[in-house]
C-alpha cells in the first residue's frame, strides 16, 4: 500500500444522507455509499458493476 497513492476518507452522515438522495438504480447499500461519497468528495470510483455507469459521477470500469 505504501508504494501506491491512496486516500483513505472517512464515511461521513453527509454521505449517508445523500445515500437517500440517490436515484433507486443500485439496492445494494454499501455501494449506494460509495457511489455518494464518490460523488461528493469529486472521486474516481473503480468498479466492474453494470449499475455504477447510470450514477453521475467519475467512474473507471475495472
Amino acid at each position: 500500500m505504501a508504494s501506491y497513492p491512496c486516500l483513505v476518507s472517512v464515511i461521513s452522515d453527509a454521505h449517508v444522507i445523500e445515500t437517500g438522495q440517490l436515484p433507486a438504480i443500485h439496492e445494494d447499500p454499501f455501494d449506494r455509499l460509495l457511489i455518494a461519497q464518490a460523488r461528493m468528495e469529486g472521486l474516481m470510483a473503480v468498479s466492474a458493476d453494470a449499475h455504477w455507469p447510470a450514477y453521475d459521477l467519475h467512474l473507471h470500469r475495472a
